[in-house]
């Protein structure tokens, strides 16, 4: 067999075909003549959508020709500044389109939320200080399990469209939600068993915690503490193991329980780069909600010299309005992280490419 002519910096080869090459160089994916070799015929962007683009040209080269195997592993491993560079990339694309795709659930989500917040809560006003708003604990978790549900939702939505996005096909609101709806009751089932999971490990912290009253703590209520914070290590590590499901779900179309499982076993050896992007995207999200809330805080503290009821649950509502605006806007990008994460672990672990993530999601 003769010798097969150099690749010019070619630092990686992913697929050889008939006469042409697809690999990469220290920073591009690149396309050489393997008849020829030499410099690379054609160049493209290190990042998701520049792996769509090289391999569409690709195969476009090749025409008939059938590509060898993967040499090496997997086409386009991301690390997380690319996933979450991706991420914004996509957001920033198709940016009013998942907005109005989250705001669809989001904002009577949080309407409802709202109204049955103002509807519970107890303001205290002690004598000589400032009013004190409670919710009962039984509100507490209705309004949070309407939440995960409906952000589950929206997850799946968006993950679909992010998904359509990555192939060059335009993501619709119509699309991505009657996948949803055919798939919704798997999703709502994946979010509270995943749910559930998380919770088991504080659980006993958090009712132990709740029996503080007063001003200082009871030995109970320090060692709910204590309980809490031992229990978040296993409870952040179930989150993470599941956090795939929904993207499992709408892209695969699993079914029951299994997605979770599946999940599990995506993020299996990842579980640490799957924290790292979480965190960093977490961050983002809570830096956007401090500078909202601030804003709003400062609007009422300059408005009224004394924190009367009235006040309070002005505030209140208004807190509510800006919770609704940012999670309608911020968690297409969360989501968007979640499916490139999803990508990312079936092109490590499976080879994924864009012609199977193209038939499983009726391309």
């Amino acid at each position: 067999m003769s010798a097969q002519p150099p690749l010019t910096g070619a630092e990686h080869v992913d697929f050889r075909g008939r006469r042409f090459v697809l690999g990469r160089t220290a920073d591009r994916y690149a396309l050489w003549d393997g008849t020829t070799g030499g410099v690379p015929v054609e160049e493209f962007a290190l990042s998701i959508e520049g792996w769509g683009r090289a391999w569409q040209r690709y195969l476009l080269l090749e025409a008939a020709g059938e590509p060898a195997a993967p040499a090496g592993g997997a086409p386009y491993p991301l690390t997380v500044g690319q996933i979450l560079g991706g991420a914004f990339r996509l957001w920033g694309r198709h940016f009013w389109g998942l907005t109005a795709m989250s705001a669809v659930l989001v904002v009577p989500t949080q309407a409802i939320i709202l109204s049955l917040t103002l509807a519970t809560v107890r303001v205290v006003v002690p004598p000589g200080a400032p009013a004190q708003a409670t919710v009962p604990w039984w509100m507490s978790v209705i309004t949070n399990l309407i939440s995960a549900l409906s952000f589950a939702l929206v997850a799946g939505a968006v993950i679909r469209a992010g998904a359509l996005a990555l192939q060059g096909r335009r993501p619709s609101i119509g699309d991505s939600y009657r996948v949803v709806a055919r798939r919704a009751l798997t999703l709502l089932v994946v979010a509270l068993g995943g749910g559930l999971a998380v919770a088991v490990p504080i659980l006993p912290g958090a009712v132990l915690f709740g029996t503080w009253e007063g001003t200082s703590p009871s030995g109970l209520a320090v060692g709910g503490a204590v309980l809490l914070l031992v229990g978040l290590v296993p409870a952040v590590f179930l989150a993470m193991r599941f956090l795939l499901g929904s993207a499992v779900v709408v892209i695969e179309g699993r079914r029951g329980l299994s997605p979770l499982g599946r999940s599990w076993s995506l993020v299996r050896g990842l579980t640490w780069r799957t924290l790292g992007a979480m965190v960093l995207a977490g961050l983002i999200l809570f830096g956007v909600f401090l500078v909202f809330f601030a804003v709003v805080v400062a609007v009422f503290a300059t408005s009224a010299d004394v924190v009367s009821e009235a006040v309070l649950k002005r505030l209140i509502l208004w807190s509510g309005i800006s919770a609704a605006v940012i999670f309608a806007v911020m968690l297409p990008f969360v989501d968007l992280v979640i499916g490139l994460l999803y990508v990312d672990a079936r092109v490590r672990k499976e080879g994924l490419d864009l012609d199977t993530l193209a038939r499983e999601t009726g391309g």
